[in-house]
């Protein structure tokens, strides 16, 4: 029996518990032979060994698609003072310069086939799958700005990485500050705007001293990014983002703001070695909420998006706030 988009879009869901991130793996995967073959290089996934190879198979069967809204409080550290939130960027900034180095594009989107030994062969879908934000920016304008006018805008892009969305978002507004912590993807993604013949991107390094180091913007945008770094540095971004977005301008962005067994102590998290790899954390909806209305800000929407997948453990939430005219 032929696959069908629907059939890979809910494997993805029963069997990693999560939405694919793109509709080019989608394609991919529906051009196996039959549903047989694509429910085995699901379970054959690393993905799928990695987050159950601890778990009985009981556990899997019954797992429920999505936490339930009598989950507890997490205990979160967010307030903190300035001299920890440096050495906290610090240890982020040092992971991911190492990342730049030598996993650039799987570091941005962590599959198997942005590894540097199969990125010849899927450069072409990386930088195509960056058209999915521009799409997401597009429908949450829409639907909470309708007034507001991409092409006349500047876009503040927080984590730029190595260009995979800068290029798309360059093509749409009027100017672009790309912003990422590592050098080496500032660099790569440089290359790839100079290639791209784009001349309305700058890149901006950010830096202990420096949490938000573009200019003033109309349109903040930030995915798959603040989950790398601890409450108190998100929180401190955030604080910056929010002002330097003109009056009317907006912000979107997806955090995680649940994660089932995750904690975050002050007097902890630097006892503990760091990790090579890169680290998830999560900030509560009610300090992303604070944080925003102190700055002015007015919520316009909150979804969950599932982009950290496993929704039976974490809730990943895109944000829409708008920045009041007065």
């Amino acid at each position: 029996m032929p696959v069908r988009e629907e059939d890979v879009i809910a494997a993805y869901r029963l069997i990693l518990g999560r939405y694919p991130e793109s509709e080019d793996v989608v394609k991919r995967h529906s051009s196996v032979s039959n549903v047989h073959q694509l429910r085995d290089a699901f379970l054959d996934s690393e993905e799928f060994r990695q987050k159950y190879a601890n778990r009985r198979k009981a556990d899997i069967q019954d797992l429920t698609l999505y936490l339930p809204v009598t989950v507890p409080p997490l205990s979160i550290d967010v307030a903190c003072p300035a001299p920890e939130r440096r050495l906290f960027l610090e240890r982020v900034a040092s992971t991911w310069k190492k990342l730049g180095q030598e996993r650039p594009h799987w570091s941005v989107l962590t599959d198997s086939k942005f590894l540097p030994d199969s990125i010849d062969h899927n450069v072409d879908e990386f930088h195509r799958s960056g058209a999915d934000d521009l799409k997401i920016i597009r429908a949450i304008l829409a639907r909470c700005a309708p007034q507001f006018e991409l092409r006349v805008a500047d876009i503040t892009e927080y984590g730029c990485g190595i260009g995979r969305v800068t290029t798309h978002l360059a093509r749409a507004c009027k100017a672009v500050f790309a912003c990422d912590v590592s050098q080496s993807h500032l660099d790569l993604a440089s290359e790839h705007i100079h290639r791209e013949n784009l001349a309305n991107v700058s890149f901006h390094l950010v830096t202990e001293d420096e949490l938000n180091p573009a200019p003033e913007c109309d349109l903040w945008f930030s995915r798959l990014v603040l989950q790398h770094n601890p409450p108190p540095v998100i929180a401190a971004i955030l604080e910056r983002a929010f002002a330097k977005i003109r009056r009317g301008g907006v912000a979107i962005f997806q955090v995680p703001t649940y994660w089932t067994g995750y904690s975050f102590r002050l007097s902890n998290y630097l006892k503990v070695p760091p990790s090579p790899e890169m680290e998830m954390h999560v900030i509560p909806q009610q300090d992303v909420f604070r944080i925003a209305a102190s700055c002015g800000f007015l919520p316009t929407e909150v979804r969950e998006d599932n982009s950290v997948g496993a929704p039976h453990m974490a809730v990943s939430s895109v944000f829409c706030f708008v920045k009041q005219r007065k």
